[in-house]
């Protein structure tokens, strides 16, 4: 999806458009990913939540 997800966040959460969050954190490539541990993948959780 991209690699600047705070950017993403903040974008749609300005717009009032956020309504549910799942945070996931992946390593892979968008068509053959895996799913990990919070903080094990390439996702800064930490920023998306300060977002």
């Amino acid at each position: 999806m991209t690699d600047d997800l705070p950017t993403v966040i903040r974008h749609f959460g300005n717009q009032k458009k956020i309504f549910f969050v799942h945070l996931r954190d992946v390593i892979g490539q968008t068509e053959k990913f895996q799913e990990t541990f919070h903080g094990a993948g390439k996702t800064d959780m930490h920023a998306c939540l300060e977002a």
